[in-house]
């Protein structure tokens, strides 16, 4: 006889999908976009402060758009191991969506406080 265990954590690191849709198709209309090189000088495309902004632009936009991918993989596992009686797999599986959810936010604060530092450079 199976359980129908679903992880504690899993059920809140499931409320972003609902909005994954219109996260989707914003980035990939980022990723996708050309960048303008008549609105930035090429001498500030080489500045540390630049490639920081372009870096953590890039890191957010593959991160949050892998997410749903992410759970997925760790629902099944986390679920997997609950059936089995392993309990603090399922949970360790559980929490990995949390901790890769956190990661996405702090690149979006990075992302946008290195965008602030380097509109107040220009």
């Amino acid at each position: 006889m199976t359980k129908n265990y679903f992880p504690p954590w899993l059920q809140i690191a499931r409320a972003p999908l609902l909005f994954y849709p219109a996260v989707l198709l914003a980035n990939v209309m980022s990723l996708a976009g050309e960048r303008s090189s008549k609105s930035v000088p090429s001498a500030q495309l080489l500045t540390p402060s630049a490639q920081l902004h372009a870096l953590l632009e890039f890191l957010f936009l593959w991160t949050s758009t892998l997410y749903p991918l992410v759970y997925v993989y760790c629902a099944r596992q986390a679920t997997a191991c609950a059936q089995k009686d392993d309990q603090k797999n399922a949970m360790r599986f559980s929490l990995v969506p949390l901790l890769y959810l956190c990661l996405v936010i702090a690149l979006c604060v990075g992302w946008f406080l290195a965008e602030s530092r380097s509109v107040e450079a220009a």
